[in-house]
């Protein structure tokens, strides 16, 4: 994958300089040459490690373009330390098991009855977010948005007030025997009067893998120990698990629309941190390959257009598959019809940023793609496609609170290069 990274100087090694300092020969004979300090490659999976590492040098060099989105981040980096986390089991309505360390979602959208007494069963309505639905879902959230703000702000920075805050915040969701969520989603989306659970509600993870990237840019810290470290990744094993083996794995995996998708992406993700790459890729060598027939040929993903809110979930959809080359790249797959496929579906979008007007489709709500700057950003680097910087720029812009996002992929070629 091609990364046009901006370069912030160039070091010129010159052996013959008196004042370079030269060692004795060691055993083998060689010249020892003291070496200019380089900002190692953090080992993350979705966000780009070669990038995060240009930023970092960048950073402590004070020349860095993303000078705003440092600031954004840092700002609300240091809002996190004054917060404390949510827990798995504080919330008034227990999923079927009984166990509050259980995590537990109902359908988003679905709603009360107005037919029936008691509102039951639920009623769908497609789009319309029924918040009081969302407990454990916003929970989740905000520790997986919370993660990655201190995450990276550590590695930016060095400093150890927010290692050892996202350090809390992990063991105490994850870990802490009296507030853990157990590793796995059976009481997801359930519908009341219907079902105690679906597989569909594996999506309801489909962040933490950037999460898991955060986790990455703690190694180092004493506040992350050795200890932590062994047992997070067993708890995203024991989940991983879960997906590959649970009753709902056969169900969400051959779904044929956004679904499937991000059931490989958050399988791949997982299976890299837990250390377990080489399952990852017989099993994406065997069924990813069918995910690419989700795409017309023309780019369009007609399973995603015809949902209420079509831009949004053909752009959540494009969001999984740029996850997917992520971990491919890390498992030395490449999928290459899919990835033509994924090219001409970022193109089919880019084509409607320069003529919104002849967008065919009903939207229900306006400015309904917050995540598509994103994908063109991700787009770009991945296929060298300097059409993408035009997009990215048409395109809604981040909130602050998300502007960080910019840091953790690199911008896509200048146009000027066409």
């Amino acid at each position: 994958m091609c990364l046009f990274l901006a370069a912030i100087a160039t070091l010129f090694i010159n052996g013959c300089q008196e004042t370079k300092q030269v060692h004795a020969p060691t055993a083998s004979g060689k010249i020892s040459i003291d070496e200019p300090a380089v900002t190692p490659t953090p080992a993350t999976t979705i966000w780009q490690g070669e990038w995060l590492a240009q930023v970092k040098e960048m950073s402590l060099a004070d020349s860095s373009e993303q000078r705003p989105e440092i600031t954004e981040l840092l700002q609300y980096a240091e809002a996190d330390l004054n917060r404390e986390p949510p827990t798995i089991v504080n919330k008034a309505v227990l999923p079927a098991s009984g166990d509050p360390h259980d995590y537990f979602s109902m359908g988003p959208y679905w709603w009360p009855n107005p037919d029936t007494e008691d509102g039951l069963p639920y009623v769908r309505r497609d789009g319309q977010f029924n918040k009081e639905n969302l407990n454990d879902m916003q929970s989740l959230g905000t520790v997986i948005s919370t993660v990655r703000r201190l995450g990276l702000a550590y590695y930016l920075t060095g400093d150890e007030r927010y290692a050892q805050q996202a350090s809390l915040w992990l063991r105490t969701f994850f870990l802490d025997e009296a507030t853990r969520m157990n590793p796995h989603l059976r009481y997801s989306q359930a519908i009341p009067g219907k079902c105690e659970g679906r597989s569909i509600g594996m999506i309801d993870t489909w962040s933490l893998p950037t999460m898991l990237d955060a986790v990455t840019l703690l190694q180092g810290s004493p506040y992350w120990t050795a200890q932590d470290e062994s047992d997070f990744r067993q708890w995203v094993s024991d989940l991983l698990d879960w997906f590959l083996h649970s009753d709902y794995a056969a169900i969400e995996s051959s779904q044929r629309n956004n679904h499937s998708v991000w059931y490989f992406a958050q399988v791949g993700a997982y299976g890299i941190f837990s250390g377990r790459g080489e399952e990852i890729r017989q099993l994406y060598v065997e069924k990813v390959p069918e995910l690419t027939q989700q795409i017309s040929p023309d780019g369009s993903m007609p399973e995603e257009l015809s949902r209420t809110r079509p831009l949004h979930y053909t752009t959540f959809c494009l969001q999984a598959f740029l996850d997917i080359q992520a971990v491919c790249d890390e498992v030395d797959l490449e999928l290459t019809d899919q990835q033509v496929r994924v090219h001409q579906a970022v193109s089919y979008l880019g084509y409607y940023m320069d003529h919104p007007d002849q967008w065919p489709y009903k939207e229900m709500r306006k400015n309904d793609a917050r995540d598509l700057w994103t994908v063109f950003r991700r787009a770009g680097t991945r296929f060298d496609d300097p059409r993408c910087s035009v997009w990215e720029q048409e395109a809604p812009p981040p909130s602050k609170k998300d502007m960080y996002m910019r840091l953790v992929f690199a911008p896509p070629p200048s146009i000027e290069t066409l």
